[in-house]
This record gives C-alpha cells, sequence and structure tokens, in this order.
C-alpha cells in the first residue's frame, strides 16, 4: 500500500492541533478548530477511510465524554438524543437485520446492503 505523504502530514496535523487544544483546556479555540475545519475540508484525510478532522476531534474527546457519562447523560437534549438513537438502533435492528432490503443484483459488496449500512451508520453516529 502506498501512502501519500501529504495525506499522513494532514493527519498528523489534525491530531496535534486538538491534542494541544485539549491538553492547554482551551475549549474556545478547539470548537473553532472544528469549525473551520469543517468550513475549508483541507484537514480529511484519506488512508484508510475518509476522516474528516471533526471527527478525529471527536475520537479524541470520547474518552473524556465516556469518564463524565453521568453529568451530560441527565441534560434534556442528551436524554432527547438518547431517545432518537434508540429509535435510530430498532429501525437499524428492524429493517437491517430482520426484514433487509434485498439486494437482488448481487453486485453489491456488505458495506452497501442493508446490514452493512445500517452497522456503518450507527457507528459514525
Amino acid at each position: 500500500m502506498d501512502i501519500d505523504i501529504r495525506q499522513l502530514v494532514l493527519l498528523l496535523i489534525a491530531i496535534a492541533v486538538p491534542l494541544m487544544l485539549i491538553w492547554r483546556r482551551q475549549s474556545r479555540f478547539l470548537v473553532a478548530w472544528v469549525c473551520f475545519t469543517f468550513f475549508v475540508q483541507i484537514f480529511d484525510t484519506v488512508i484508510l477511510t475518509n476522516l474528516p478532522a471533526g471527527r478525529i476531534v471527536g475520537l479524541l474527546f470520547l474518552p473524556n465524554a465516556i469518564r463524565t457519562v453521568q453529568q451530560w447523560v441527565r441534560l434534556r437534549p442528551i436524554q432527547g438524543w438518547l431517545l432518537n438513537f434508540g429509535w435510530l438502533v430498532l429501525l437499524g435492528l428492524m429493517f437491517g437485520f430482520l426484514w433487509p432490503w434485498p439486494d437482488t443484483t448481487f453486485a453489491r459488496p456488505f458495506s452497501l446492503q442493508a446490514p452493512g449500512r445500517t452497522l456503518i451508520y450507527l457507528t459514525r453516529l
């Protein structure tokens, strides 16, 4: 596999900047970084998969979010989001696995069939 060095540099920048901002506890600059990267999309890398810089920030913040889950799960917007996510999981189980839309061509890879799309979408969300 031949990796483009420019993609690697962009990935390193997309990881280093948020790590530095999280380490220095500069949450306003971190939000600005996420907004900037969503706006210009120059730090989106395609090494193994399409990995936007905003998603990298989310992955880096995930351990802190898990550690503080008891605090933020009490908030009404989070409860609404969890209710919505539970509904999507139920629909994903129903129409992705129990009664999936059939692939009549048998030409689609697993990631484009109903069970694969269900797993991918719920994981990304």
